[in-house]
């Protein structure tokens, strides 16, 4: 079986258990995808299997969840983090976005085996979900609107394309509708200098892009030379001063990347990554530890990855900073994304159960066997019932154990566990 680390090799191992491809086919498919060609191009050129196949297998066996677009609106926030032209180009819209992975939904079931490329482009972790393709070529024209600054609403039914009859997306439509629409207007001076202000740079995506692009004039205040000297002390004020120059400059996350010989202190501002500071790579470690140290991972080695918690008061927020460290062969990769800190998760009769019903659910928690499962459509509120549901078990004197990749809601009473995907912890 292939290594099950990619979308495109788990989709291919459920194929081959599935029966509708051999182990001897899978290990050829994976050696024939080359030259721009993805798993799915050699699948349909070989006649292993279909679109429909693969649809199929997708929701049934992988539980990959279908959407309807007509009435799901995507986050701003994740929007921003995919341009246009990527979206309209690999036909993939972004839905939501939790630590670090972003839900895309596409409309071709083949199209799930081109998402390993984009999310390396990216720099994030894709999580698919299945769409209709003419929805989605209308929500994609829908949500970006190149005569904008950012995603515009506009209706749909005036924006999408009609599908050909044999269902096939018609993407040079879209591609002309999002290309050849008017420039802006040019921004007025007050604009423009906030703009300087910011200094906020072209858009970078990849480690080249990052690596290549000059560094953000906002990160001046950020010294890494005084790593080459730091004690504990300069090491704690460093920290500080990045969280709060980060927040001030509006980031989502902060990144520490090694790349060849030195390291980067990169900022995600509104789905851009900005090059703030670069610093010889033999510096890095110290900050790395300064970071897992303020995150209580300090006793974690640097050989394993580590993902801590913590609470903090940076501008005028009170905040949870989530850091993660994952080592690679060029250095530890840290990634400290902001949340804003959340209340205590809603009762069940505030999620619009009605009494008869929140009364069933309290008794099967209460009970305290057998397995109870929460299914429902994407953000339908599976997650807000789940944290409803064990808030109520521990109330009630059970003693809960929750296993998690990302913590929405912090309950003190339940011993939550966040582990990494992938990590030993993870599995």
């Amino acid at each position: 079986m292939a290594d099950a680390t990619t979308i495109t090799s788990r989709v291919l191992d459920t194929l081959a258990n599935s029966g509708l491809i051999t182990v001897e086919q899978l290990g050829a498919i994976a050696e024939s995808a080359s030259d721009g060609r993805t798993a799915g191009d050699v699948l349909l050129e070989r006649g292993l299997v279909t679109a429909s196949d693969v649809g199929t297998v997708l929701e049934q066996e992988m539980g990959v969840p279908r959407v309807d677009l007509s009435s799901y609106a995507p986050e701003d926030e994740a929007l921003a983090l995919v341009p246009a032209d990527v979206a309209r180009d690999r036909r993939i819209l972004p839905l939501f976005e939790i630590e670090g992975t972003l839900t895309v939904a596409i409309g071709d079931p083949m199209d799930v085996f081109a998402l390993d490329d984009v999310a390396r482009q990216m720099g994030v972790e894709l999580d698919p979900v299945l769409a209709d393709p003419a929805d989605l070529l209308g929500a994609i024209v829908q949500y970006y609107d190149v005569r904008a600054e950012g995603p515009a609403r506009q209706p749909a039914a005036t924006a999408a394309p009609a599908a050909p009859e044999d269902g096939t997306p018609p993407l040079p439509a879209v591609a002309e509708m999002l290309t050849e629409a008017p420039e802006p207007p040019p921004a007025p001076p007050a604009a423009e200098e906030a703009a300087e202000a910011h200094a906020v740079p072209a858009e970078a995506h990849t480690m080249e892009q990052v690596a290549k692009a000059d560094v953000a004039g906002g990160g001046a205040r950020i010294d890494l030379d005084v790593l080459a000297v730091a004690d504990s002390r300069k090491l704690a004020l460093l920290v500080a001063g990045i969280l709060e120059d980060a927040v001030a400059l509006g980031a989502s996350r902060i990144h520490l990347l090694p790349y060849k010989e030195d390291f980067f202190l990169v900022y995600r501002i509104q789905g851009r990554l900005e090059k703030v500071a670069t610093a010889p790579l033999s510096m890095q470690a110290a900050l790395v530890d300064a970071f897992k140290g303020y995150a209580k991972l300090g006793a974690v080695p640097s050989s394993l990855p580590a993902v801590g918690r913590v609470h903090a008061h940076l501008g005028d927020a009170d905040v949870v900073l989530t850091v993660s460290a994952v080592p690679t062969v060029a250095g530890q990769r840290v990634v400290i994304s902001f949340a804003p800190q959340r209340p205590s998760p809603p009762g069940l009769a505030d999620l619009g159960m009605s009494e008869a019903e929140s009364r069933a659910l309290r008794a099967m928690v209460e009970r305290g066997r057998g397995i109870l499962l929460v299914c429902a459509p994407v953000a339908a509120g599976r997650s807000t019932t789940y944290y409803s549901l064990i808030d109520h078990a521990a109330s009630a004197g059970k003693t809960v154990y929750s296993v998690e990749r990302s913590i929405d809601f912090e309950i003190p009473a339940v011993a939550q566990v966040m582990v990494t995907p992938g990590s030993p912890a993870g599995g």
